[in-house]
């Protein structure tokens, strides 16, 4: 949600570390909940960005033989 340049994570606009931190401890939250705060934010390229990226170290995404990633439309 805040971002990492460091790794390329786009975070969604207004929210650093307070805010974020605020939003994660109010309720027990999903995937859904946070995909709701990048579409609220105009930002739900951000969102699948930030899944493909996380999800690139899961080995069922990633096809040894041929190098691939699968993507997350």
């Amino acid at each position: 949600i805040k971002g990492d340049k460091a790794d390329n994570y786009k975070g969604v606009e207004g929210y650093g570390e307070v805010k974020t931190n605020k939003f994660l401890s109010s309720e027990p939250r999903t995937f859904e909940d946070v995909k709701a705060l990048f579409k609220e934010a105009g930002q739900i390229q951000d969102y699948f960005s930030n899944l493909n990226l996380a999800s690139i170290v899961s080995l069922d995404r990633y096809n040894f033989e041929t190098g691939e990633v699968k993507i997350i439309r």
